[in-house]
């Protein structure tokens, strides 16, 4: 018998929410971090842990010495973390795509492409991972569409972690 679990519902509004809103759904946990750094690192706790609790995903950041750069960073990666795991099916995305302007286009450190990230792969997800189908959808070339999924590693490589769920080959850089 196979054991197929639906797959997890991304909270309708938690890719737009503010920083503080976010952290507000969120445990934090603050640690010294590991390797080298000399007696700062030894000696204060600025590595941060964030787990989001509605979605148990986790998160450390530890590059930075400063705790509140450790904090927006980890911050950062969770709402791409949520983006690159969790699905809201249907015709929403589309919608929401149209609401942000040039989406597509955003680069990978802009504040709302973890947002943008999150519509594409809903589109994504709805097609079965299928490039043509989505890029269609969504008025663009599959050049287009790979490229926005292949700027960033972390994307990239979650989108090659979905598609070969439905084998499907890798994504090219």
């Amino acid at each position: 018998m196979l054991n197929h679990q639906p797959p997890q519902i991304r909270p309708p509004d938690v890719m737009q929410l503010s920083d503080e809103h976010l952290l507000a759904q969120c445990s934090r946990e603050a640690f010294r971090g590991a390797g080298p750094g000399g007696q700062k690192r030894n000696k204060t706790s600025s590595a941060v842990r964030i787990t989001h609790q509605p979605t148990s995903i986790s998160i450390t950041a530890q590059e930075d010495r400063s705790q509140s750069k450790n904090l927006q960073l980890a911050l950062r990666r969770l709402r791409f973390a949520i983006a690159h795991s969790l699905r809201r099916p249907g015709q929403h995305a589309i919608d929401a795509l149209d609401a942000l302007p040039n989406a597509l286009e955003l680069p990978p450190k802009h504040p709302d492409r973890p947002h943008a990230v999150a519509l594409v792969f809903d589109v994504l997800d709805a097609d079965h991972w299928s490039l043509h189908q989505s890029a269609a959808r969504l008025n663009i070339t599959t050049a287009q569409l790979s490229r926005f999924l292949t700027q960033d590693p972390d994307t990239h490589a979650a989108a090659n972690t979905h598609r070969a769920r439905h084998s499907l080959r890798p994504l090219r850089t």
